[in-house]
Parts: C-alpha cells; structure tokens; sequence
C-alpha cells in the first residue's frame, strides 16, 4: 500500500507509524525483551514522562494522516462545487 501512495503527507505518516510498529516490535527481540524507555522529561516535580521515540512517531503519524485525509475530501469537494461551463 506504501508504493502505491503518492509523495505527501499520507506516505509520511504511514512511514511513521511503520517506523514505530518495527521499532516496538524489534524492541521485543532483544533482552531484556520489552520495550525500553530511554528519554526522561521531567515536566512538573510530581509527573515524570518517559518515553522512546516511536512513542513520539504514533501520534505525529497518525496526525499526518488525518491531517492528509481532510485535503483529500476538501479537494474532492472542491471539484464537485466548480461550476460546469
């Protein structure tokens, strides 16, 4: 389905959410046989984020593809308004 995409923002995002199912799934591969968190970002003194990167590639992903599928429609009904000569 990616070779069928064309450049844009859609191809982009499922590259990113592909780039972190591999990531995650390799992690499992490896001991200790989970899932490391490596980036530590302490936000306020009583909440502690951690977190790899492919945590940070789900949602910019999936941000890709919504954002790709609202111009796909707004195009299409862009089309359909134009008045027929």
């Amino acid at each position: 389905m990616w070779w069928f995409l064309p450049k844009g923002l859609s191809k982009l995002g499922l590259t990113l959410l592909m780039a972190a199912a591999i990531g995650n799934f390799l992690s499992f591969l490896y001991p200790p046989f989970r899932i490391i968190d490596f980036i530590y970002l302490r936000l306020t003194a009583r909440r502690y984020v951690v977190f790899n990167v492919a945590d940070l590639y789900v949602p910019v992903g999936f941000g890709c593809l919504i954002v790709a599928a609202a111009r796909f429609v707004l195009r299409r009904l862009r089309r359909f308004q134009q008045p027929v000569s």
